[in-house]
């Protein structure tokens, strides 16, 4: 990112840190990460007042929104390739990679398996979801929106 701003990775560094503190947020957590991105999506365009306000509803949350059919329909045909992986628990290995915040070596540490069998699930996911997991951004925010909106109960 600084060189991509012509700016210090120090001055990177320390506006992140302040972002961090303002908003209490670990930034570090690719959970808080794909959150935040995702409240910037929503927020861009959006009239004074945010999402709903100018119908004097209140703004719903973001479990309220992954709560919604729509949602709920959308993580499962996201997820929906995983379900047969010539018996490769790919799934777990992803949930367990989300938990582990990406880190390969931790996964592995906690699936039991090696690094490179880790890295093998991660390319094989990336080719069935066709999404970059591998590199920060919105392929790692995708599967975090669709892991989590499968754990939630959905609004009757």
């Amino acid at each position: 990112m600084a060189r991509l701003l012509d700016i210090s990775r120090n001055t990177v560094s320390h506006h992140l840190s302040r972002v961090e503190t303002t908003l209490g947020l670990d930034l570090g957590d690719v959970r808080i990460r794909a959150a935040l991105d995702l409240a910037f999506c929503l927020a861009g365009g959006q009239p004074d007042g945010g999402f709903g306000a100018e119908r004097g509803r209140p703004e719903p949350t973001l479990d309220e929104l992954f709560r919604t059919e729509p949602a709920q329909a959308w993580a499962r045909e996201f997820l929906r390739p995983l379900q047969d992986t010539r018996g490769r628990d790919l799934y777990a290995t992803l949930c367990a990679w989300i938990d582990a915040n990406t880190d390969a070596q931790r996964t592995a540490r906690h699936l039991g398996r090696s690094r490179n069998t880790v890295r093998a699930h991660l390319r094989a996911a990336e080719h069935l979801l066709s999404r970059d997991l591998l590199t920060t951004g919105s392929g790692i925010h995708d599967l975090v929106y669709a892991l989590h909106i499968t754990g939630l109960q959905p609004v009757d």
